[in-house]
C-alpha cells in the first residue's frame, strides 16, 4: 500500500455507469473483450518492472521481516499499555467496567471511520500523494488478486516508520487528553482498541490478496469480506464504493457500499493459487 515503485504512475479510472451496471456474463465479456486483455497485461507487465525495482532480490527488501517488524512496533505498544493499565488498576475490583466498555466500542468505531475516511479522502484524491493508486490498485485489480510472492507485502503493508509516528508520537497525545478528561485509564483502552484494530486491518488486507483456498481465506466471513474489498479493486468502481477494508459499517452508513449486480466472477482471475508460491519471471 505504501510502496515506492520505480514505474510511472497512471491516473485513476473514472467510473463508467455502463459497466457498473451490467450483469455478471457482460462484466466477464469485458475481462475477455480486447479492452480487458490489454488491462491484465499492462498488469502482468507493471508488476514484472515493480518486482524487479522494488522486491527483487537485488532490493535488499524481505516481506517477512516487514510484516514481523510491524507486530514487533504494536505488540510492544500493546505491552506498554497494558503495563501502564495494570499500574493504574492492580485489582479487577478497581477497573471501570462500563467506562472501559464504551470507550473500547466507541474507539473501535472511530477507528473504522478513520480508515474509511484516509482511504476515501486521501489515498484516492486526485492530489494525493499517496503511492496507493499507482501501485497497490496496479498490482492488485479485481482479476488479479493474489499475491504471487510475499514480498508483494510492500506494495500492501504500512511503512514500519509511519506506524511507530502514528503509535508512538501521534496516538498517545489523545490518549493523554482523554486520560485527563474522562477518567484514568481511557487512554489505554483507546490505544490498546486502536493498536488491535490496526492488526486486524493489515491481516485482514493480507489475506483478501492471499488465494481463497488459503486456511484463513476458506472462512466464511473472510469469504465476504474479500469480496467486498475485491468489488473495491475493480477499477471503475475504486473511487466511489467500498472504501473500508476490515468490516464495512462506514460504507454502509454512508452508502459507498456497493449493491449493484456482479461486477467479476472467481473464473476471471488471471493469479491462480498456485501462482503464491512462485515469482513472476
Amino acid at each position: 500500500m505504501t510502496a515506492s515503485a520505480a514505474v510511472t504512475p497512471v491516473a485513476e479510472t473514472t467510473p463508467n455507469s455502463n459497466l457498473t451496471n451490467s450483469n455478471n456474463s457482460k462484466g466477464i465479456a469485458w475481462a475477455s473483450s480486447p479492452l480487458g486483455q490489454a488491462r491484465n497485461a499492462n498488469v502482468a507487465k507493471f508488476r514484472r518492472e515493480y518486482e524487479t525495482a522494488n522486491i527483487g532480490p537485488d532490493s535488499g527488501y524481505n516481506g517477512n521481516r516487514h510484516f514481523v517488524s510491524l507486530h514487533i512496533v504494536v505488540l510492544t505498544h500493546q505491552a506498554i499499555c497494558l503495563w501502564l493499565l495494570y499500574r493504574s488498576t492492580p485489582s479487577l475490583h478497581d477497573v471501570p467496567w462500563a467506562g472501559a466498555t464504551w470507550t473500547i466500542v466507541l474507539s473501535f468505531l472511530l477507528a473504522n471511520l478513520c480508515e474509511y475516511a484516509k482511504h476515501r479522502f486521501d489515498m484516492h484524491h486526485p492530489l494525493s500523494k499517496s503511492d496507493h493508486s499507482p501501485v497497490h490498485h496496479r498490482y492488485f485489480t479485481a482479476n488479479s488478486m493474489y499475491l504471487t510472492t510475499f514480498n508483494a507485502g510492500k506494495a500492501i503493508f504500512f511503512r514500519v516508520s509511519f506506524v511507530l509516528t502514528l503509535f508512538y508520537i501521534i496516538m498517545p497525545i489523545p490518549a493523554l487528553i482523554l486520560n485527563y478528561l474522562v477518567f484514568p485509564t481511557c487512554g489505554y483502552y483507546f490505544l490498546l482498541t486502536s493498536t488491535s484494530y490496526y492488526l486486524q486491518y493489515e491481516w485482514l488486507h493480507l489475506i483478501y490478496h492471499c488465494p481463497p483456498d488459503s486456511i484463513f481465506g476458506r472462512l466464511p466471513f473472510v469469504q465476504y469480506l474479500r469480496r467486498h474489498h475485491r468489488i473495491h479493486h475493480h477499477q471503475p468502481l475504486m473511487r466511489t464504493h467500498n472504501f473500508n477494508i476490515t468490516y464495512p459499517l462506514m460504507d454502509v452508513l454512508f452508502r459507498t457500499s456497493y449493491t449493484g449486480p456482479p461486477v467479476f466472477s472467481e473464473e476471471m482471475d488471471m493469479t491462480p493459487p498456485p501462482a503464491f508460491v512462485q515469482h513472476v519471471d
